[in-house]
C-alpha cells in the first residue's frame, strides 16, 4: 500500500531541475513581438481617431471615450486570459486574442460609411465597439508576461523583462509614426465595392486599422513557433525558476520563510490569473540566510 503510494506520488512527480524546459530564443521573440503588438494596435489609430469621429459628425468628447473604451477592454479580459491560460495552452489563449484583434481592426476599418445605409450615429457605434474588442484582444500582455515569469531561467529573466518593457515602448512609439505616413497625400484615396451596397475605403482614416489586422495575422502565425513550457499543476512555482546549475536553491531545506516572502506569497495567491507572477520579488527581497528552496516557496508545504 505504502509502496504503491510512494510509486504514485514519483510518477507525478515534477521533473527533475536537469530536466526542466526553458523557453527558446525565437520563442521569447514572438512573444515580444505579441507585447508589441498590443502596444502598437493601440497607439496607431491614435492621430486619426479624432478626424476619423469628426468625418462621423461626433465631438471632441468622442475621441476620449474612444480611448477609454480601448484600455477598459484590455481591464476586462487580462485576469480572463490570465485565468485562462493557468488551465489551458499559451498558444491557445494566444490565437484566440489574436483573432478578436483582427475582427476588431477590421470592424474599425468598415466604421468608416462602408455599409450603405448605416448611419453616422451606427457607424460611430461600430468604431467604439471595434476598440473595445482590440483592447480585449491587446489584454494578451497579460499571459505574456506571465510567459516570461516561468519560461525562463532566473539568470535571463531580467534582461527578458526588460526588452518585454522596451517592446511595450516601442510598440508607442512605432503605432504614431507609422500613422503618418498613411495620410492621404501619401497613400491617397481608394474605394472597393458596389456603391451601392458596401464600400471598403482606403484613406488615412482606415488603413491604420488595417494595418493592425496585417500585424494581427503575422502574429497569429508565428504562434507556431512559441514552446509550451509545462509548470508544476500544484504549484504556482515554475519550473524552470532554477539556478543555472540545476540546484533549487542555497539556503537550508527547513529554513521558515521571512515575513517578505510571506507577504510576497499572498500576492501571488490574490493576483492569480492577473498575469503577474512575483516569484522574482522573493528571489530578490528574502534575506539569504533564509534559504530559497521549492519547500519554502511552495504552497501547503511544511514551514509556509
Amino acid at each position: 500500500m505504502c509502496a504503491a503510494r510512494v510509486a504514485a506520488q514519483a510518477a507525478a512527480a515534477p521533473p527533475p531541475p536537469s530536466q526542466r524546459k526553458s523557453a527558446s530564443k525565437l520563442s521569447i521573440a514572438v512573444m515580444l513581438f505579441q507585447n508589441f503588438l498590443a502596444s502598437l494596435v493601440f497607439s496607431i489609430v491614435l492621430p486619426s481617431l479624432w478626424p476619423f469621429l469628426q468625418a462621423l459628425g461626433r465631438t471632441e468628447v468622442y475621441t476620449g471615450w474612444a480611448v477609454a473604451v480601448n484600455s477598459f477592454g484590455s481591464f476586462v479580459s487580462s485576469p480572463v486570459f490570465g485565468f485562462w491560460n493557468d488551465r489551458r495552452s499559451t498558444r491557445e489563449v494566444m490565437a484566440a486574442s489574436l483573432v478578436l484583434m483582427v475582427v476588431g481592426n477590421v470592424m474599425y476599418g468598415l466604421a468608416d460609411k462602408s455599409i450603405v445605409g448605416v448611419s453616422d450615429t451606427g457607424n460611430t457605434y461600430i468604431l467604439m465597439v471595434a476598440r473595445f474588442l482590440v483592447g480585449v484582444a491587446a489584454g494578451n500582455f497579460a499571459v505574456v508576461q506571465t510567459y516570461f515569469s516561468y519560461a525562463t531561467k532566473p539568470s535571463h529573466r531580467t534582461l527578458v523583462m526588460s526588452l518585454n518593457s522596451g517592446t511595450s515602448v516601442l510598440g508607442f512609439i512605432v503605432g504614431p509614426a507609422l500613422a503618418t505616413l498613411m495620410s492621404d497625400k501619401v497613400v491617397g484615396q481608394h474605394a472597393f465595392g458596389d456603391a451601392q451596397h458596401f464600400v471598403v475605403n482606403i484613406n488615412e482614416l482606415t488603413l491604420p486599422g488595417y494595418v493592425s489586422v496585417a500585424f494581427a495575422l503575422l502574429a497569429l502565425v508565428s504562434l507556431v513557433f512559441v514552446d509550451e513550457i509545462p509548470r508544476d499543476p500544484k504549484s504556482k512555482e515554475p519550473l524552470s525558476a532554477t539556478n543555472d546549475d540545476g540546484s533549487l536553491g542555497d539556503g537550508a531545506d527547513d529554513a521558515p520563510p521571512s515575513a517578505i516572502q510571506k507577504v510576497a506569497s499572498s500576492m501571488e495567491w490574490a493576483t492569480l490569473g492577473s498575469g503577474y507572477y512575483v516569484a522574482d520579488v522573493r528571489d530578490m527581497a528574502a534575506p539569504p540566510e533564509y534559504g530559497r528552496n521549492a519547500k519554502s516557496y511552495r504552497y501547503g508545504a511544511s514551514g509556509a
